[in-house]
C-alpha cells in the first residue's frame, strides 16, 4: 500500500496537468457557447446557449477545485 501511495504522490503532476488541459477545454467550450447565445435568433437557442455556458462553467470550477 505504501508503495502504491508513494508511486502516486510522484505522479501527481499528470493529475494536475490533466486538470488543467480539462480547464481549458471548459473555458473554450464556455466562451464557444457565449457566443453562440450571442448570435441566437430564437429564445430555445438562447436557452440551450445558456445552458451550456452553465454547465461549463460549473466544470471549471470542479477542476479548479479537483487540482
Amino acid at each position: 500500500m505504501t508503495i502504491l501511495l508513494q508511486w502516486l504522490v510522484e505522479q501527481a503532476w499528470i493529475f494536475y496537468a490533466a486538470c488543467a488541459v480539462g480547464f481549458i477545454v471548459y473555458i473554450l467550450r464556455a466562451l464557444a457557447a457565449q457566443r453562440e447565445r450571442n448570435l441566437a435568433m430564437f429564445t430555445l437557442e438562447r436557452e440551450v446557449a445558456t445552458a451550456r455556458i452553465v454547465r461549463s462553467w460549473a466544470m471549471v470550477v470542479v477542476f479548479v477545485a479537483i487540482a
